[in-house]
């Protein structure tokens, strides 16, 4: 709050109230926020997109990530999400993903998919 929205190191938080903030706050939505479903530049570049969404995640909603995964869906339809997203959801995990197995190296099969063509699976199992 102190940095991002009031862009003062010696805003106080206890009281915050966001209304003064609003445009602030809208701007950094904007920019950090998975709400716009249109990632045509990047599809077209042969984008490929990996999210995971852990179900006991006390910092956001798993509802945040999963509808924005069905948004993708809606605008580029199924065919192109089955060609260039996955998403998994990693039950009973944490926002850390403790306390459930959740942990999965992403990355290889983000190289994979990228780098040799290899699609992940579409669930975890496989």
């Amino acid at each position: 709050m102190r940095y991002l929205v009031a862009q003062n190191p010696n805003f106080q938080t206890y009281n915050f109230n966001p209304l003064p903030y609003e445009a602030r706050i809208k701007f950094l939505s904007s920019i950090l926020d998975s709400i716009n479903p249109d990632i045509s530049a990047f599809l077209d570049k042969g984008g490929k997109l990996i999210m995971k969404e852990n179900t006991c995640d006390y910092h956001r909603s798993t509802f945040l990530g999963i509808n924005y995964y069905k948004s993708l869906l809606d605008k580029f339809g199924e065919k192109t999400g089955d060609q260039s997203v996955r998403l998994y959801v990693a039950v009973g995990a944490n926002h850390f993903g403790s306390f459930a197995p959740s942990q999965a190296d992403l990355i290889s099969l983000l190289e994979d998919w990228v780098e040799r063509h290899k699609a992940p699976p579409k669930t975890s199992s496989g």
